[in-house]
Parts: C-alpha cells; structure tokens; sequence
C-alpha cells in the first residue's frame, strides 16, 4: 500500500491506499511529511500522543493531518513513525516518533498552509483509498 504524489492546479497533493483506516491514516502523515521534507533524514528521538475526535472519518482525516502540520508550524517537530489506533472511524489515538526540524538536515521541500477536504473522500475497506489535496 502507500502513497502517490498527484499534481493539482495551483496545489499538491496524493493517492492513498491502506489495508486498514489505522494504515491509510499513517500512508497519508508519511505523504505529508514526504511533501514537506525527505522522510529518510527524520529521526525518532522526541515522542508525542495525539487524541483527536470528529464527526466522521474524512473529518477525522483532515484534523490527523492539520495536527501534524499544526506541530510542525508551531513546534518544529516533524515526525515519520506512527501507532495508530482508530475507534467508530469518528476517534483516533495516536503515538508519532520524530525529531524537532533542523534546516541543515531536513531540506524544505514545500511550504505547506493547509489541508484541504477538497475531494476527500474514502472510499473502500480493504483496502481504504482516499486523496488528500494540500494547498500551498
């Protein structure tokens, strides 16, 4: 399963494909990380919990992905290992593992604003689809 990069008029964003909604949750926090900087150069040295509700699981999505961004803007922490538990499709408990970002290592790729729900929409299970529309 995984992420693919699509191109999109004026933003960026990607496929993703997942065996379970814990799974396409952590394929679409790695293609977020992948836009904003090389996930290979991210460490797991700083652990941080995350609990979030929503009314349904495109919500829940979009809110995963904003809390990310959301300690990546106010933080600089980055995080590219993921557990993920998912309960209802409407609550998400999470553990990220990541480092604070570092300019000499971790080179900006793009500067993202905002999660979109512009066509989200998930689709399936097993295994799950969706795209995720970030805008720049």
């Amino acid at each position: 399963m995984g992420y693919r990069r699509i191109a999109h008029t004026g933003d960026t964003g990607f496929e993703i494909e997942g065996q379970s909604l814990p799974e396409l949750f952590r394929e679409a926090a790695l293609g977020l990380l992948d836009t904003i900087t090389d996930p290979e150069t991210v460490q797991t040295s700083v652990k941080r919990e995350f609990h979030i509700e929503a009314r349904d699981t495109e919500q829940l999505l979009v809110a995963w992905l904003s809390e990310l961004l959301y300690r990546f803007d106010t933080e600089d922490l980055l995080f590219s290992e993921f557990s993920i538990q998912i309960r209802d499709g409407t609550h998400l408990k999470a553990e990220a593992k990541g480092e604070v970002f570092d300019p000499k290592r971790h080179p900006i790729k793009t500067e993202v604003k905002g999660v979109t729900y512009h066509q989200l929409k998930i689709e399936g299970g097993p295994p799950y689809r969706t795209r995720v529309i970030l805008d720049l």
